[in-house]
Parts: C-alpha cells; structure tokens; sequence
C-alpha cells in the first residue's frame, strides 16, 4: 500500500543522486548500464528485506530468471541461465533462513515471515523462496525497461521533456502515459477458467492466452488518438500496464514512486541531455520490453556533482 512504499522514498532518492554523481560530469551515459539497471534492483532488495551482506549475489542472480523462463537463449545460454535460476531458489532459502532468525525482520519477506509464524499452514518456507525470487525479478527489470522507454518517448518529444523540466509537478501524469503509450510489459499469460467469448471469439475452457497489454493499452473506444503522445490525456489512468482486478501488479505503487524519482532527478539535474544517434537493440521476448542500451550526452558543467545532488 502507499502507506507503506512512501518511506523508500528518501532512499530512491539517495540511491538516485548517487548514482548520477558518478557521471554527471562526464557529458555522456548509458542510462541502463550507469544508473537503471543497479538502482531499481537495489530499491527491490531494500522493500523485500534482504540484508546487505547478499545485495550483489542476488542481484547478480535475478536476471537468470527472466532470461530462463521468458527470453530466447540458445542452447549455451540457457544450461547458464538455469544453472543461475537454481542458485538463485538456494539463494533465496538462505535469506529466509536469515530473516527468520531476526525478532522483527524486515521488508516484505519479514512482513510474510510473520504472518508464517501466526498462520504456518498457509505461508510454508518455498512460499517464502518464492517471493524472494519473484519479488526481486518483478520489480527489477520491468521498472528499469518502464523508466528506460519513458525517458526515450520523452527525448524523442522535446517539447513535453522541456515542459517537466521547467514544471515537476507534471511528472505524475506524464509517468502514466509513458506506462500507456511505452510500457514494459507488454504481454502476459493467462489460461481460461471457463468457456468466455471475446470479440465474438470462444474461448475455450483450459486454453492457453497471451493478453497483448500493450495493444489493449492502445484501443481507440477507450483512448483518443492512442497512438499520440499525450500526458494531458484526462484517462491515461485507465491504461492496464500492471493489469486490473484481482491480477494488479502488487507493485505498482512502488513502480510509479521510483519513475517519478528518476524524472525528478533527471530533470533537476541533467535538463540538457538528449539522444545520442543509435539503433535501439530489443531482446526478443514474449512479455518485457525495454532498450539494451539508452545512451545520452549533455554539455557539462565542471563540479556539477558537488553540492547539486540535494540542491
């Protein structure tokens, strides 16, 4: 709940401003590999709860589960990425193991562990591996690829780059329709319940269907003009990037409040970066979406990282 997330935001922040005190002097970055790829990682482990001390050995093993179960490795990369998936569940066993020592540990997996020691029944031990794995691997990647197209729609139309740069307060609203018009995940998985008709189409009970987020999010009877950029749109709310009902992304909350930050630092801080030329690589994949690489350059300003990152 917002309630709870709104506290990490002094820590995105932090981790936010030192992250771009490392280059912000230098007049150019890869915005994945210098600031989104380690950030939005660092900000998952400190909601979930893990200690300090396992930080890089879980970040380092996180991304052998999208690669497995999503991505399209050959044949080499694939006994890899498996190989790091079962380190990554062994992984996730010992952090349980440490956080269920702790009195009041915390996080979302010490919030869980507490609820195990009231109901063990219905929160056994692999429920709390899993939450490790998937915790991490969900709100990792989909905010580094969400904030990474947000920031390409955005450089690619000046004008509306310009405009928050001079107004932050128009940040949230232009956060939602980055998540309409540039999402990152753009297709899920689901399997029907029962018989049900779509556009005229049956659905068969036990069928197998991938849900086009992406395309859905782009529908003229409920979007005008959907293929325009448009932070003024008055329903980009209605977008359904992290789902709807019962299948809401438990972290959109905390999604949100780190894209808000990027762009807040971002903004404050380099006003003047833009696109370098470069054709934009894509892994294929069935269901995330965002650039290998997003690089930029700026004219810098000599000492621009002393004394700016709370100015």
């Amino acid at each position: 709940m917002p309630e709870n997330i709104d506290r990490l935001e002094g820590f995105i922040r932090d981790t936010t401003n030192a992250y771009i005190d490392r280059f912000v002097d230098r007049g150019h970055a890869d915005l994945i590999a210098d600031l989104l790829w380690d950030v939005p990682c660092l900000i998952a482990l400190e909601f979930l709860g893990v200690p300090d001390e396992d930080v890089d050995t879980v970040r380092r093993l996180a991304t052998s589960m999208t690669e497995f179960l999503w991505g399209q490795p050959s044949q080499e990369d694939e006994l890899r990425a498996a190989d790091g998936l079962g380190k990554f569940w062994a992984m996730g066993g010992r952090i349980v193991e440490k956080l269920k020592e702790l009195e009041n540990p915390p996080g979302w997996i010490g919030h869980t562990i507490k609820l195990q020691r009231e109901h063990p029944d219905l929160f056994p031990d692999s429920y709390l591996q899993t939450n490790v794995m998937g915790g991490t691997m969900a709100a990792h990647e989909t905010t580094t690829n969400a904030t990474a197209n947000a920031l390409v729609t955005l450089l690619r139309n000046r004008r509306q780059w310009e405009a928050i740069c001079r107004d932050p307060s128009l940040i949230p609203a232009v956060v939602e329709e980055c998540l309409r018009h540039s999402g990152s995940v753009v297709a899920w998985r689901r399997k029907a319940k029962t018989d049900v008709e779509v556009g005229g189409t049956t659905i068969p009970e036990g069928a197998n269907v991938l849900v086009v987020i992406a395309s859905a999010n782009y529908d003229e009877q409920v979007f005008d003009t959907p293929e325009s950029f448009d932070p003024e749109r008055v329903n980009n709310e209605e977008h359904i990037s992290f789902g709807y009902g019962p299948h809401m992304c438990l972290g959109n909350h905390l999604a949100r409040l780190e894209m808000r930050v990027f762009l807040e630092e971002l903004t404050r801080r380099l006003p003047g970066m833009r696109l370098e030329d470069q054709e934009f690589r894509y892994l294929p994949n069935t269901s995330f979406r965002g650039p290998e690489e997003l690089r930029i350059n700026w004219d810098p300003e000599p000492g621009a990282a002393q004394g700016s990152a709370n100015a």
